[in-house]
């Protein structure tokens, strides 16, 4: 993996330069592929997918605000969060269909339901867009998300760990997840 990402690296900076020594406008806006802004993503790709794996919290958490950092536009900043979402996602369903453990019925309306509210999502989104002619509707929308995500998260935690404690089920011991 990490052969990989050092040969991906280095083509997408050689590309950065190519494209700055042809035409130095088209880069305007665009993040710069220094060293400092992938080692940046490198580090912060890995912290994102510890959490998400460990925390069972959604990477774009981590990546959304990133990328914005980076001068990324909202645009490419969402699209991107949905790429590695859906790669993540397929992991996931790919380990559950092989362990067993998945109900292909819920799959199959989580799916449909999912593709439904993409579509439905990226065309009010793209109207919204083109009736006010800005992009910051979308950090806005990312960043109500992710509000909502740092209260809900742990409000329903602790709910569902008040409502174990009650039934005298012991929150500490380690159960095998098998």
């Amino acid at each position: 993996m990490a052969l990989l990402t050092a040969i991906a690296t280095t083509v997408v900076r050689a590309q950065f330069r190519l494209k700055m020594k042809c035409d130095p406008q088209y880069c305007v806006g665009l993040m710069e592929f220094s060293r400092h802004n992938l080692r940046l993503l490198i580090f912060w790709s890995i912290i994102g997918g510890i959490c998400a794996g460990a925390l069972g919290i959604g990477g774009g958490l981590i990546y959304n605000p990133l990328l914005l950092s980076l001068a990324i536009p909202p645009k490419v900043t969402s699209a991107t969060s949905m790429y590695m979402v859906f790669y993540a996602a397929l992991s996931s369903v790919i380990v559950y269909g092989v362990s067993g453990q998945l109900y292909y019925e819920y799959a199959g309306w989580f799916a449909l339901l999912t593709i439904i509210g993409v579509v439905l999502g990226l065309y009010v989104i793209g109207e919204a867009i083109k009736k006010t002619g800005r992009n910051s509707i979308i950090v806005i929308i990312l960043g109500i998300i992710i509000g909502l995500a740092s209260v809900l998260v742990p409000v329903l935690g602790g709910l569902n760990l008040a409502e174990s404690a009650e039934h005298n089920v012991d929150i500490y011991e380690f159960h095998n997840p098998c």
